[in-house]
């Protein structure tokens, strides 16, 4: 959203899981389901960056990676919906940053 800081998406953060949250394949629902206090379900976007978000790699280049497995979508698109996608997560406490 324009105006809206972002908390994690400097480009040199590192973003994982926080040690309370899992992510689970549900086959029967051909998704993933993010455990924490409560189960949601996940869409295929927030699956491939959570993957992606182990502490070892940066935010830039979580979205160097996955423009490199789409090259039919814009990086400025990818990039916009990678900070949409762990702007969402960190105001859940789903990601900290890595140390």
């Amino acid at each position: 959203m324009p105006g809206r800081e972002r908390q994690l998406m400097a480009p040199h953060i590192r973003p994982r899981l926080t040690s309370t949250v899992r992510v689970r394949v549900d086959p029967s629902r051909q998704g993933a389901l993010l455990l924490q206090s409560e189960h949601s379900a996940l869409g295929e976007t927030a699956v491939q960056v959570l993957r992606l978000c182990t502490g070892a790699r940066r935010v830039e280049e979580i979205i160097a990676l996955l423009v490199a497995r789409h090259p039919d979508g814009r990086r400025a698109t990818v990039a916009r919906d990678v900070h949409e996608c762990l702007d969402r997560l960190a105001a859940r406490g789903v990601l900290t940053t890595a140390s």
